[in-house]
């Protein structure tokens, strides 16, 4: 048994655990955290297949993204407005996810003549920062009393 085999087989029960206590902010948290294991030991122990790896690691990125989405819910106060606000910046992640998913897959089929449309990618996130800059700038400045 892999030492990745063991990491994953130690989250799984450790969510087992969590299951039976009814624990359920520790089962959001470790539900996905035991798939993102899962496709790591899957990446890690298959050497020999590099489209097996590439294939599971957009797979990864997306249960990482649930377990990101789960911790910011428990962090977050409990009112529908923020938990709707986490909700849908979740699925604009994972909407770009799969974009630069899919973008990747071309390119590493097509090489250098698909590295073009890439391009719109950057600018997208690039765009994104600043909204997100311009944001907090604005809560700094009400929290400032400006």
């Amino acid at each position: 048994m892999s030492a990745l085999e063991r990491a994953h087989d130690e989250l799984v029960a450790r969510l087992q655990r969590a299951e039976r206590a009814e624990d359920w902010p520790e089962c959001s948290i470790l539900d996905p955290l035991a798939d993102v294991a899962d496709y790591v030991k899957r990446i890690g122990d298959h050497p020999e297949s590099a489209h097996y790896r590439a294939d599971k690691a957009g797979e990864l990125v997306w249960w990482a993204v649930r377990v990101q989405h789960a911790a910011h819910e428990a962090y977050a106060p409990g009112d529908d407005a923020t938990g709707e606000a986490i909700e849908h910046t979740t699925k604009a992640l994972r909407a770009a996810g799969e974009a630069v998913n899919a973008a990747l897959w071309l390119i590493s089929r097509n090489g250098g003549r698909a590295a073009v449309s890439t391009d719109r990618l950057v600018g997208a996130a690039e765009a994104l920062g600043h909204a997100v800059e311009l944001a907090w700038a604005r809560i700094d400045g009400e929290e400032d009393g400006r």
